[in-house]
C-alpha cells in the first residue's frame, strides 16, 4: 500500500476480511485494485500487517474452498506481473491456508450500528 502508516494498512486488510466474509465475489475492478495492495502487504516487515493481508487474500479469493473459481478469475483479471506476484504469494501461503482462521471480532462496527438507530 502506498500509505506508510501500518494502522491504515491493517484497517484496509481487516475491512477486506469483513466484506469478503459477507460476499461470494466482488466486481473485477475491485480485485484489480485491492489484490495487488494486499500482495504487497504480505511482504511487510510488520507482522500484524502481513498476517492481516494474508487473511484478507484467503477470505477475498476464497482460498480455503478448493471448488471456488474466484482465485482463477482474479488471476485472469490481473496483468501478468500482478498475477505472477499473487501466484507466488499464494504458493508461499499454501501450508498456512489450511490452518487459517479468520476472526472478525477486531472489526469495529460501531458506525453501522449507530446508523441503524438514526
Amino acid at each position: 500500500m502506498n500509505n506508510s502508516n501500518n494502522d491504515v494498512k491493517q484497517a484496509v486488510a481487516v475491512s477486506t476480511i469483513f466484506w469478503a466474509n459477507r460476499r461470494s465475489e466482488f466486481p473485477i475492478i475491485l480485485y484489480r485494485t485491492i489484490v495487488p495492495l494486499l500482495v504487497n502487504c504480505c511482504k511487510e516487515k510488520n507482522t500484524a500487517v502481513r498476517v492481516h493481508a494474508e487473511q484478507a487474500l484467503v477470505a477475498m479469493l476464497k482460498l480455503k474452498d478448493p471448488e471456488s473459481p474466484v482465485y482463477q478469475k482474479c488471476l485472469k483479471a490481473l496483468d501478468s506481473g500482478a498475477a505472477g506476484s499473487l501466484a507466488d504469494c499464494v504458493a508461499k501461503m499454501k501450508k498456512a491456508i489450511a490452518k487459517c482462521e479468520i476472526k472478525e471480532e477486531e472489526f469495529d462496527d460501531t458506525l453501522p450500528s449507530n446508523l441503524k438507530e438514526v
